[in-house]
């Protein structure tokens, strides 16, 4: 029985995951409590899945107070148990996303430092155990996070190994946030000025191409994802076109409940200003 209620919870989270993708946020939001509860419900040691997954949803929406007091309690049980690694990581990874959104970047850093040797150790788990799918996951999940600590030449190490893992045509939920993640790596390794302007316009194209796939396969998170990164890629190629794209997403994702890139978004559309106004000649 604990078995079983347990697995229900589980399914019904990841089912909640999969609408959260697609952008139906409302409708993930009344599965998670409720696989919060079958998981609470349950008996089984472990239950602090659902929970993050939740808290990881709230902060899309913008509830990032709600987001905190939703995981805060799962890593303290996570640091508790100490058998999890990967799970822990990715607690810590949504608790640095509530934090670095709630501005509270020092307190963010050290979230950010303690994921990373966590998913370094379930990586070399995942290799040791030959389970190709979450060492894939594991290695983009690395890179993201070595890159928020501006990490550049490390994130391409570990995006280049999570390449070699598998065809990745098979797994677009896994391919397309690992081809965003190459771009928005080679944007930021791009020197500045004329010299970078080419491998800012090659990620710009690559970011284009993650769009327009996302977009055929109705992810609609990873779709506005990279809609925010090209955004702010163009502020340096286009001021007005970036500023334009920005404020277009922006009021999109208000209406559909995705509060934190909306703000995201509306928080660049200054830099454009400041772009415009640095590239007028002076008289």
């Amino acid at each position: 029985m604990i078995c079983e209620v347990a697995n229900t919870s589980e399914a019904i989270a990841n089912i909640a995951n999969i609408e959260a993708l697609r952008g139906q946020l409302r409708v993930a939001a009344d599965m998670y409590p409720k696989a919060c509860e079958l998981a609470d419900s349950s008996g089984r040691a472990r239950h602090e899945y659902p929970h993050f997954q939740y808290g990881s949803l709230l902060v899309m929406q913008g509830e990032l107070k709600r987001a905190r007091l939703e995981v805060e309690p799962q890593v303290t049980s996570l640091q508790a148990y100490g058998g999890d690694p990967w799970q822990l990581a990715n607690a810590l990874s949504v608790l640095g996303d509530i934090q670095k959104a709630l501005a509270e970047l020092s307190i963010a850093g050290g979230h950010s430092e303690a994921a990373e040797p966590l998913l370094r150790q379930a990586i070399a788990e995942f290799e040791k155990d030959k389970i190709a799918g979450e060492e894939l996951g594991g290695y983009t999940s690395l890179g993201r996070l070595l890159l928020a600590q501006r990490k550049v030449a490390e994130a391409r190490e570990a995006t280049a190994h999570a390449l070699k893992l598998a065809d990745l045509h098979q797994f677009p939920v896994l391919n397309l946030p690992l081809q965003l993640l190459q771009a928005r790596i080679r944007a930021a390794a791009a020197l500045p000025g004329v010299a970078g302007r080419n491998d800012l316009t090659i990620a710009a194209r690559q970011i284009r191409a993650v769009i327009q796939k996302s977009q055929q396969l109705g992810l609609y998170n990873i779709n506005c994802a990279a809609r925010l990164a090209l955004g702010e890629l163009e502020l340096q190629l286009n001021s007005s076109s970036g500023r334009a794209q920005l404020i277009s997403l922006a009021a999109e994702t208000h209406s559909r409940g995705l509060e934190l890139i909306a703000r995201q978004a509306e928080q660049a559309i200054p830099k454009a200003n400041v772009v415009v106004a640095a590239n007028k000649p002076a008289r």
